[in-house]
This record gives C-alpha cells, sequence and structure tokens, in this order.
C-alpha cells in the first residue's frame, strides 16, 4: 500500500480477458451473488515509469489509511501469545541440519507446538511431489557420511476415504521439513491488523451503491446457492429434502450487528416475527472470541481439531477420549467425544472434565467480560441470577445432514446454550438451523464474529450440511457456554 502521491498502480477492469461480462457490471449485489461463474477481474495499470525490481504500490483507500495509522497508534503485544525464543519453521529448516527422533522428543527435547514435520516419500524426490505428516523413528548415519531416516507417514486414501499409515526407509534430510502449526504465526494474533482493500470510487457502479435493491429474480437456467433449484426464475429449495422443510438462506435477520450486551429475539426475515421464545441473539465483547481462541491455541485444542478433523481419521461415532493438553498442568483435561452417528457430521466436543478445568476456562470468559452476556439474557428473560453451568469448544469440518434436536426442555426458560464462533470458514454457506417452535418452518442462519446465538427450552436447531473436508477449506471452532 501506499497513499497516492506515491502509488505507482491503479485498479481497471480486465476487459481484456475472454471471461469478462460487462453484464455482470448492471447486476445488484444479490444478482451477483447467484451468479456462480467468474465474469469479472481487474487489472493492475502502471501509472508512471515502474523501475526494475521496485515494489508494486497501490492505493487502498483513505478508509484503509486511517484505520492503519490508528492500528499503529494504539497497538500492544498480545500478554497470552508471547512465547520466549519463538522460531518459525522455516527457522528450523534453515538450522536443524540432524532431525530428532521421536524418541529424543519424548525425553525431553521436543520441537515447540508453532512446529510440525513433514515428509516426502522416496523414490521420486520431485519438489513438487506429495508431503505428508510424519513421525521420525530412528536416524542412522548412510555411508556417505549424511544421516538417513526411517520415519512413519499418514497418508489420506481418496478412494477409500480413511487414513493409511506407512513406513518408508532411507529418507534424506531434503525428504523432511518442518511446517508452522495451524494458528501458530502471527498472522494469526487476535491483534494484528486487518482491513479490506477498498475498490475505488470509479470502479463503484451504480448497482452496488446503497439503495434499494429488489431485483431478486434471476432466468431459470441461473444456477443458485446452497443447493436450491431454479423454477419460474426464482430460487428455491427442492422439496425432496425430507428432513429441512422449504429452508431459505439466510431466513433469519442477522443485521444490524449487535453491540456488546444488546439482546433480541432471533427473527424470520419476511414476517419479523420470533422463530422460538427462546432463541435469542446477544452481542458481546470482541475481546471474548479473541481471549477464547488465544487460550485454544495455547492449549493445543485448536491444532487437536485440525488434526482430527483435516490431517487425520477422527474419533469413532460414539466414542470419547481424555486430553491432557497442559504438560505443566496435569488436572487441566479435556473430555473430548464425538456425538452418534445420527448427527451424520464429525463434529467433536471439547469439554471441561473436572472442576479445575472449568475454573481455568471461567476465568478466559471473565476476561473477555462475559458477564455482560450474563446480565443481558438475565434482563431479558426476568431471571434473579445466571451461573455458568458447562463449558465446551466445539470443532467441525463435515456434516451430510442437519440432525434437529434441543439441548433441553422443561426448565420454565432457565437454562441455555450460548453458542458463538471462534474460527469461522470464509465464505461458507451458512452454519445453523433453527426451527420455528409453533409451524415447524426451519431456516438457515449465518454466524456472526462477536454474536452468540442463545438457545432455551424447546428451541429445536442443528449444523447446517457442510464440507470443508473434501475441499480442504478448514475447520469451524465454536463455543458451547451452558448457563442456568
Amino acid at each position: 500500500h501506499s497513499e497516492t502521491p506515491t502509488a505507482n498502480v491503479r485498479l481497471e477492469w480486465a476487459t481484456n480477458v475472454s471471461w469478462f461480462d460487462p453484464k455482470c457490471l448492471q447486476m445488484t449485489p444479490t444478482q451477483l451473488a447467484y451468479h456462480h461463474t467468474t465474469c469479472l477481474a481487474v487489472d493492475y495499470v502502471a501509472i508512471r515509469e515502474i523501475a526494475l525490481g521496485e515494489e508494486i504500490l497501490l492505493d487502498y483507500g483513505p478508509l484503509w489509511q486511517e484505520a492503519w495509522q490508528e492500528h499503529v497508534q494504539h497497538w500492544k503485544p498480545f500478554e497470552h501469545w508471547t512465547t520466549p525464543h519463538y522460531q518459525r519453521a522455516s527457522q528450523f529448516n534453515l538450522a536443524e541440519p540432524k532431525i530428532r527422533t521421536s524418541s529424543e522428543q519424548r525425553k525431553g527435547n521436543a520441537y515447540p507446538p508453532n512446529v510440525r514435520i513433514e515428509c516426502q516419500a522416496p523414490p521420486q524426490n520431485q519438489e513438487d511431489d506429495p508431503r505428508y505428516s510424519c513421525n521420525v523413528m530412528a536416524r542412522k548415519t548412510a555411508s556417505n557420511g549424511d544421516f538417513e531416516y526411517k520415519v512413519q507417514l499418514t497418508i489420506y486414501d481418496d478412494e477409500e476415504e480413511e487414513e493409511i499409515v506407512v513406513v518408508k526407509e532411507g529418507l534424506e534430510r531434503a525428504n523432511i521439513r518442518f511446517i508452522d502449526a495451524w494458528y501458530s504465526t502471527d498472522e494469526f494474533l487476535p491483534n494484528v491488523f486487518r482491513h479490506e482493500m477498498l475498490l475505488p470510487d470509479h470502479l463503484m457502479m451504480p448497482a452496488w451503491k446503497n439503495g434499494d435493491d429488489d431485483d431478486d429474480e434471476f432466468d431459470e437456467d441461473e444456477e443458485c446457492p446452497f443447493g436450491q433449484i431454479s423454477s419460474d426464475g426464482v430460487c428455491a429449495w427442492t422439496t425432496d429434502t425430507p428432513n429441512e422443510a422449504s429452508p431459505q438462506p439466510y431466513d433469519f435477520i442477522s443485521a444490524p450487528h449487535l453491540k456488546p450486551g444488546e439482546i433480541e429475539p432471533i427473527r424470520w426475515s419476511d414476517t419479523s416475527k420470533a422463530v422460538n421464545r427462546y432463541s435469542v441473539r446477544v452481542g458481546l465483547d470482541p475481546l471474548l472470541s479473541q481471549e477464547l481462541l488465544a487460550y485454544a491455541t495455547k492449549l493445543g485444542i485448536v491444532d487437536m481439531y485440525w488434526n482430527l478433523l483435516q490431517h487425520q481419521q477422527p474419533m469413532q461415532p460414539g466414542s470419547f477420549e481424555f486430553f491432557r493438553f497442559d504438560k505443566d498442568d496435569s488436572d487441566l483435561i479435556y473430555y473430548v467425544n464425538r456425538p452418534a452417528k445420527k448427527w451424520n457430521s464429525n463434529m467433536h466436543w471439547a469439554n471441561a472434565a473436572n472442576e479445575h478445568t472449568h475454573e481455568e476456562y471461567l476465568k478466559v470468559l471473565a476476561k473477555g467480560n462475559f458477564d455482560v452476556v450474563l446480565d443481558a439474557i438475565g434482563r431479558h428473560f426476568q431471571l434473579d441470577g445466571l451461573f455458568v453451568q458447562g463449558v465446551s469448544f466445539i470443532g467441525v469440518s463435515h456434516c451430510d445432514q442437519v440432525f434437529m434436536h434441543h439441548d433441553m426442555t422443561e426448565t420454565g426458560g432457565k437454562f441455555f446454550n450460548v453458542l458463538f464462533p471462534l474460527v469461522l470458514v470464509e465464505n461458507a454457506a451458512p452454519e445453523f438451523m433453527l426451527q420455528d417452535d409453533v409451524s415447524e418452518r426451519k431456516g438457515f442462519a449465518k454466524y456472526i464474529m462477536d454474536e452468540a446465538m442463545v438457545v432455551g427450552d424447546d428451541a429445536y436447531h442443528g449444523t447446517a450440511s457442510c464440507d470443508y473436508l473434501t475441499t480442504k477449506q478448514g475447520v469451524r471452532i465454536s463455543a458451547s457456554i451452558y448457563i442456568a
């Protein structure tokens, strides 16, 4: 980025590419959302002579510049993420000629949790050959004086849809490299700078500016989002889906975004009626998700979800394990379980397994001003007091079909599940489904950062169908806080 006086390029529509369609410039935002082929692109056009080796500089706009100046003025290190002697994977690749074996690491010489090891399987040894998660089992000196390694590779079989463990010998140091663990690098710190690059005014089409967007009809041949079908120019859900009765995308009002402590019923977007007596939205202090994500990352819960839901075989449906994440605190234990097959997903819950773990989670909630949420819910439902009954994390990367359920019933409106996202998959379809308690109408809702969905007595809900696993898009991680 550079402000206009020193910028050397500007954005222009890339009209010279074969698939550029000027009709898309006249579409409303709603029409573009339903248009599933690429029809627009931009070129970076030089506005002055650019010397060989000179950096390409683009003006991101005055709002970006103002946000950056404010960030620089107020930035402070995030205390929970301070790691002594932190090294990125690239530094280990340069400075680690001899790879430690798994047994050496277990004896107290372990690599830090922010790096992982992956290997290429010989004999190809090409730079673009696939690499796999691996454990270094043994090391020996070859006849040429270099080290050779015996490793255990974890390979995902696409046809069988399962993980296969393979042992390989004779790997050289060049076949082994360090990679950064997910969410461990600086760009994932909660207080890093993020701001959209804005389109310049001359590229902003009249149809995109604030105003009425009533043109919601489409050609019958147009593709529709989220698995819909097009009928008579209107995108609608097929009635052949027995367990999801005619939901529409974004059925619930989700704007304007709620400020911390603001609360309102979850309403249908077309009628503005509340979907359920005990289903509400609550605005959160942004510090809450930041603190919880930092805590989950520090413990290794985020890495656990990536391992279970992207890199390795998940737990069997209906099974559970106890995880100790902190080697310095043996009493910090999480009960991790995958629900039964009827849930139709690879969702895993990580629940505080004892009072000590519960109390440590509560400390993080306190830092994130969760008392604002308790106060808002208590006032809304006219309750004398509330306490946190259970705490957990939820991770998922695949769901075949929504399993509608309620978490509680017949409590007299005194027991709730507070659900809010910590990690969302970019550009994902709506993640949540709710059911009207009168008509049994179902509809989709999007998770919004720094906003919680609260469900109570007989509030039927479920995880919407998703597939981040096959597409390698990531993992969705949420917090679930039971209060009573």
